[in-house]
């Protein structure tokens, strides 16, 4: 895992290491049920050897006892296997998600990772099938705890709701390489809140997260990070959507995530980049 816990809403955590150590246990209770359904043969053998004992024992009922037992062993191994195989499919999910996120940040790291799951896809066809069938249903459910504001849910669920499936299926908010934002954004004022000098980039998407502004009043984080041929490349971790008013001193409002919808430039986008210049990416 990465470290990252998604433990309600439309998806939750699969920890790949857990599944693996479930399958062991199933595993292990089928080798149990082996030596049951041996136990029981052997003493229906000696039933059935031993002169006038099977009139006391009735030995079709112990038979069946014993191929009740084989077919419990059966279902308990398919299991483990199918428990292991879906335990490689989220890891296959988890390692591209994880692959994906870092392709600018960690290109080197990116690509172990992406290796890393072609290898897992590579060592059983049916992974990447299972796995495009996860991220069907993450697509599916990914809304799910989006809804039940607990204050006005009358009000808000139905805004979070169609804003949500606005930005899925409308295309809207995207923006495609060489496209521009349009028009201008209302003014901004971007202040230093506090400076940092962290270790290196971070090596996974829990640790990105943990790099959102932290500080009170802190809402963009830059992050500069120098290479050994001289190369220069600046990250920004934004917390995201802030307010639902519309305009205000709140630049991540619903006025923002309306013009960027449209492709417009926003008061959230117009303090992002002021931030990133002021963090020294100014003309790159």
């Amino acid at each position: 895992m990465t470290g990252l816990t998604i433990d309600h809403g439309g998806a939750i955590a699969v920890d790949p290491d857990v599944l693996r150590d479930v399958a062991h246990r199933i595993d292990a209770v089928a080798s149990r049920y082996d030596d049951a359904r041996s136990a029981i043969m052997r003493a229906h053998r000696i039933i059935v050897d031993t002169p006038g004992f099977s009139e006391h024992v009735d030995t079709v009922g112990l038979w069946a006892s014993g191929e009740h037992v084989a077919r419990l062993r059966s279902e308990c191994q398919e299991t483990a296997e199918s428990t292991l195989l879906m335990a490689d499919a989220y890891e296959y999910v988890e390692l591209r998600a994880e692959a994906e996120m870092l392709a600018q940040t960690d290109p080197s790291t990116a690509q172990r990772l992406t290796r890393r799951a072609d290898r897992l896809a590579a060592s059983d066809e049916r992974i990447s099938k299972m796995a495009d069938d996860l991220v069907a249903e993450w697509r599916a459910r990914r809304f799910e705890g989006l809804t039940g504001n607990l204050v006005t849910p009358a009000l808000y669920d139905h805004v979070f709701g169609t804003a949500a499936l606005v930005g899925a299926f409308s295309g809207f908010g995207k923006v495609l390489p060489g496209e521009r934002l349009q028009g201008t954004a209302d003014p901004v004022t971007v202040s230093p809140v506090k400076t940092s000098s962290p270790q290196g980039a971070p090596s996974g998407l829990a640790g990105a997260l943990r790099r959102m502004p932290g500080a009170v009043g802190a809402q963009v984080a830059v992050e500069k990070y120098s290479f050994a041929d001289g190369t220069t490349k600046f990250v920004a971790y934004l917390e995201g959507t802030q307010s639902v008013a519309w305009g205000g001193a709140q630049p991540w409002d619903s006025k923002s995530n309306a013009e960027l919808y449209t492709g417009k430039r926003s008061a959230s986008y117009q303090a992002t980049i002021e931030a990133l210049e002021g963090g020294g990416a100014a003309g790159r």
